[in-house]
């Protein structure tokens, strides 16, 4: 495998954190949509207005599916922790400062869900962008040695 094959996939070693974030905000987001339309059932059953009703029968089900929602974002949320911490255990791991700056900003300092730009990094760090760009691949080369050849993520 060349260095930059190993590159490819140590970046997307590195990666796993932010992909495991953004899982957990699809599935709480999803969490959030069906309890907004359980209000809503609820609010339609309470109503006094003439047209049909749900059914206790039809909440439970809902609660159930949403229960069953909540399980997948807090197991989502789980992982996300997880991928957090081995992410951050191998980049404490590195022995130079520099190189774990700029792993920490790229690939667990996230902006929301996006990453900083080498712009944002650089300024941070205060080196320039090539500087910055030169710690990264620097910091790739040494992180690679430190995770499997084949990583599971």
């Amino acid at each position: 495998m060349t260095q930059k094959e190993r590159n490819v996939q140590v970046k997307a070693w590195l990666w796993q954190y932010r992909n495991a974030k953004k899982e957990w905000q699809r599935k709480d987001e999803e969490v959030a949509e069906l309890i907004q339309t359980q209000e809503a059932a609820k609010a339609i059953e309470y109503s006094d207005m003439p047209h049909g009703s749900m059914s206790e029968k039809d909440l439970s089900d809902l609660m159930v599916v949403r229960d069953a929602y909540i399980t997948k974002a807090i197991k989502a949320r789980e992982a996300m922790t997880q991928a957090f911490k081995t992410v951050s255990s191998a980049i404490d791991r590195l022995d130079r400062l520099e190189h774990r700056e700029v792993l920490t900003l790229r690939y667990l300092r996230l902006d929301g869900l996006r990453k900083l730009s080498w712009e944002e990094i650089a300024e941070k760090v205060g080196y320039s962008v090539d500087y910055a760009l030169e710690m990264h691949g620097k910091a790739l080369s040494e992180i690679s040695q430190l995770i499997p050849e084949n990583p599971s993520f």
